[in-house]
């Protein structure tokens, strides 16, 4: 090895051998989130667009997104990742039996049509962001 080599060896080799270390955040567009935010339909939407966000995980691909069974509009999700993930945020008119039942078919033909399922419900909020994060470190 030359002289030359050996000095960019001494020089370079710490320098890489610290980036190791190095720890690289997502960084969360604020504009995107905004956008995000402005589609969601109700105060308990975007304060689950806000914790997704808070906890630092990947926000949603898409907001409000209708779902298709062929040609037949199935269900219209609040929030959507890609590949196939789908977050219901359940507010207090899903308590309604009419309401939960037409929830159940919706999401029974989801599940069959290969899609995941992820309900936000009241105070089941952390335990439902800790499901969507293994989600989405399996499809990393």
């Amino acid at each position: 090895m030359c002289d030359c080599c050996y000095a960019c060896l001494t020089l370079v080799l710490p320098w890489l051998q610290g980036l190791e270390e190095l720890a690289v955040e997502p960084q969360v567009s604020e504009d995107r989130f905004a956008a995000l935010a402005a589609q969601c339909q109700s105060g308990l939407e975007r304060g689950v667009l806000a914790a997704i966000r808070d906890r630092g995980l990947p926000l949603p691909d898409e907001a409000q997104k209708t779902i298709y069974d062929g040609d037949e509009p199935l269900a219209s999700v609040d929030f959507y990742y890609e590949p196939r993930i789908v977050v219901f945020v359940d507010g207090s008119p899903h308590h309604r039996d009419y309401v939960a039942a037409a929830d159940e078919r919706k999401r029974r033909r989801l599940k069959a049509l290969g899609y995941r399922i992820l309900a936000v419900a009241g105070d089941g909020l952390e335990e439902a962001l800790a499901t969507l994060e293994e989600w989405l470190d399996l499809r990393a």
